[in-house]
């Protein structure tokens, strides 16, 4: 097997082999009508690996994309991503806003992560390697000015809006409707504060993505039928892949169902 998983890293084009490793969502994502834009949206996804940095694998962003494209147009809403860093995956989602005539709204503080309840580093386990994981204040710090070239570059710039700001300062204005949401804040406080302003804005059949999803902290967050409550929910939504991938997801289903 390592001999095939050689021979087509070596020999496929990179885009294959990202949606190889997707598996069946890979096998999804090329299930449409329209394959040919499916191949060349799957290339520009390779192309904005190749020259910006990004946190997130190939394959995270294949699936995200697979369910972005999937969604049902009468889910309304816009794609709202939380935490963008250097704006590769803010790229990518402009690619697939772009497709489904959506349009992204970035929120970021680009100043990096806030602290955590006053304390400037804290420590998270990591499910999947039992390591800790450390986060400080000013991590994954990018300007506004560098994630808007990227996005001119390499993506569809003309859908995206920005939201600078902490988040506890600039989503309690937010009014709009959501489609799908991707969180990549990293802290348990910050993904607290994005769930308490964009979940009750998220559309019935859309999807939430964290990407934090292999954080022992974030987790409990995510299973927490308490804080849920809160949010008018009788259950957490339950999350595919927590605690196993890092990339996970659910959808808002009806509350009768």
């Amino acid at each position: 097997m390592s001999i095939l998983k050689s021979a087509a890293r070596r020999f496929l084009p990179k885009p294959f082999v990202g949606m190889l490793r997707a598996r069946r969502f890979g096998i999804s994502f090329l299930m449409s009508r329209d394959i040919s834009n499916r191949l060349r949206l799957l290339g520009r996804i390779q192309e904005i690996s190749d020259h910006i940095v990004c946190e997130h694998s190939e394959t995270e962003a294949i699936l995200v994309a697979t369910k972005i494209l999937a969604l049902p147009d009468d889910v309304q809403g816009d794609i709202i991503e939380c935490g963008c860093f250097m704006g590769g995956s803010s790229t990518k989602l402009s690619l697939m806003a772009k497709a489904r005539g959506r349009r992204l709204i970035v929120f970021d503080s680009f100043m990096g992560l806030p602290d955590e309840g006053g304390e400037f580093c804290v420590s998270y386990k990591n499910v999947e390697t039992g390591k800790s994981v450390k986060f400080q204040k000013g991590d994954y710090a990018a300007s506004l000015e560098q994630v808007r070239r990227n996005i001119a570059n390499y993506g569809e710039s003309s859908v995206v809006d920005f939201v600078p700001g902490f988040f506890q300062d600039t989503m309690p204005d937010w009014q709009g409707r959501a489609a799908a949401i991707i969180l990549d804040v990293d802290l348990v406080e910050s993904t607290k504060t994005c769930l308490r302003y964009l979940w009750p804005r998220l559309s019935l059949g859309g999807v939430l993505f964290s990407q934090d999803g292999h954080l022992s902290e974030i987790c409990d967050l995510l299973n927490d039928k308490k804080f849920w409550a809160e949010l008018g929910e009788k259950n957490a939504p339950g999350f595919v892949g927590l605690g196993k991938k890092q990339m996970v997801y659910a959808f808002k289903k009806n509350r009768k169902a």
